[in-house]
């Protein structure tokens, strides 16, 4: 083994637990609840690239109720949870949800009211909260699937989680 790997090594871990810590309050703490929940709910887990993955039991309730304004989804991330209705909608929003914890990772504890501002901000100005929101077009954007306007479904009204354009938990199901 090298030198450089041996001194590197320390650094690495030193910055991959701030990077933990940085997310943890309240975003992962609130992810670990919802999976907390679901040791009596049935959900199932897996710890992938040191993100710790949810779906079924709780999880399907809690996305459900989805955020605010918003309404259902199939898959949320919330610092280095990522909770899902089923292991095919992990599997298919895998590489979205982890753009995702790397946001987490850089904005911390100011992520979920950056998150919900940009939503606000978008809503406010005629725009749709979820689709133009900076951070999810930034996931999209890495996942290789960016929703420009003239080719995402309409959201026809946002208060309605009927009417969403989010694939919601029944149709991700």
């Amino acid at each position: 083994m090298s030198s450089a790997s041996l001194v590197g090594a320390p650094a690495d871990t030193t910055l991959r637990l701030a990077r933990y810590a940085w997310a943890f309050f309240p975003n992962t703490l609130i992810g670990l609840l919802v999976a907390l929940v679901g040791l009596f709910t049935r959900s199932r887990y897996a710890l992938r690239d040191g993100v710790l993955e949810v779906h079924g039991g709780a999880s399907n309730w809690f996305l459900k109720i989805g955020i605010p304004g918003i309404g259902p989804m199939p898959a949320m991330t919330l610092g280095h949870v990522v909770i899902a209705v089923d292991q095919a909608t992990l599997d298919r929003w895998r590489v979205h949800e982890r753009v995702h914890v790397r946001q987490f990772e850089a904005w911390g504890p100011l992520m979920l009211p950056a998150m919900l501002a940009s939503a606000l901000c978008q809503s406010i100005q005629g725009r749709d909260p979820y689709y133009d929101n900076l951070f999810e077009r930034e996931a999209y954007a890495v996942e290789g699937s960016p929703y420009e306007a003239s080719t995402r479904p309409r959201r026809t009204n946002v208060a309605d989680s009927a009417t969403t354009v989010v694939p919601t938990v029944e149709q991700a199901a």
